[in-house]
């Protein structure tokens, strides 16, 4: 029971004893509650409890599987890309003044999908924008996100022509 005095000791000890008790006791009501809910609180059961565990290989960090790309699929990854090539041709060797741009290229990328080299070579039958073509064209192999492979490199090879006429 909460008592207040109405006496000209407002700050002693004696008249807030009612209310310290009183906020003891539902303190210690709430630990009581806390504790018992959960100690009866049984933990949820996994959400694959009735299923039998996967099988797993033996190998890798657990981390599931990944698509894994072939050497046709990559391949297939730097084809799609051409459209992007032949701005490259048409911007730095058609428009300056060359007939026929020839693009020649080999990409080698490892296992997790990184493009270890690219080798380029660029022949322009007019002109001198060979270097800038080729640089055009690794930079945009570059930004290909190739996936995981299971062999430990790929080469690809790729070529080709765009001309103007």
């Amino acid at each position: 029971m909460l008592t207040f005095r109405t006496d000209s000791t407002a700050g002693s000890p004696r008249r807030w004893a009612g209310g310290r008790r009183l906020l003891q006791g539902v303190a210690a009501g709430a630990l009581m509650f806390l504790l018992a809910v959960g100690a009866s609180a049984q933990p949820a059961p996994p959400k694959d409890a009735g299923k039998p565990a996967a099988k797993s290989k033996g190998k890798g960090k657990g981390r599931g599987k990944k698509p894994k790309g072939t050497a046709a699929t990559l391949s297939q990854m730097l084809t799609d890309k051409s459209s992007l090539v032949q701005d490259c041709a048409s911007l730095h060797g058609l428009d300056k003044g060359a007939g026929r741009v020839d693009i020649s290229t080999r990409v080698t990328i490892n296992n997790r999908g990184q493009v270890i080299s690219i080798n380029t070579h660029v022949t322009l039958d007019k002109g001198d924008g060979a270097p800038k073509v080729k640089d055009c064209v690794d930079t945009l192999i570059r930004t290909i996100s190739f996936p995981p492979s299971e062999a430990p490199l790929i080469t690809i090879d790729r070529n080709w022509t765009i001309s103007s006429g």
